[in-house]
């Protein structure tokens, strides 16, 4: 999923960049980008993408997408580990927790456990992206676009080339 939007300002070594709704995207929700301002009245949005090798100037149009991997990591991250430790603690929580403590399994008792190894796996992630740093699941800009081509083709035909 790539994004086609123009560079406002710059802050170190990434380049703030508005995107917004082309003419033509109201006949097409191929990239998702129609959703994306969905109940906006203002039809914009800013983002924040790494510049890389770029000699980009305020005014620039872009194309911006994430980076190879990025979206699979975050779907990881953000919902797999933490249903693993959800069913963790739901399969096996009052087994580990006998072992330290006279307890009884009860069904409320496991769902309990279980939303407590949801929150671990939360935790988990959260450390994961800690460690690793948040600069593998920023966007990065693909390619610098020229007014010429905004003009001549609607945003899907450029984020397809």
């Amino acid at each position: 999923m790539s994004y086609i939007g123009q560079v406002i300002e710059f802050k170190n070594d990434s380049a703030v960049i508005e995107i917004g709704v082309f003419s033509s995207c109201n006949k097409c929700s191929g990239c998702g980008g129609k959703s994306i301002f969905a109940g906006s009245s203002d039809k914009k949005r800013t983002i924040i993408a790494k510049t890389g090798n770029h000699s980009l100037l305020k005014g620039d149009f872009v194309e911006v997408s994430p980076k190879p991997g990025a979206q699979s990591m975050a779907a990881l991250l953000v919902f797999g580990i933490p249903l693993f430790f959800f069913f963790i603690g739901l399969v096996f929580g009052t087994s580990i927790l006998s072992m330290f403590i006279q307890i009884e399994a009860k069904d409320w008792i496991n769902l309990l456990l279980g939303f407590q190894g949801l929150i671990m796996g939360f935790a988990v992630s959260f450390l994961i992206i800690k460690i690793a740093g948040f600069d593998f699941f920023m966007l990065q800009v693909e390619r610098k676009i020229s007014e010429e081509e905004i003009k001549n083709a609607g945003s899907c035909d450029l984020a397809s080339r």
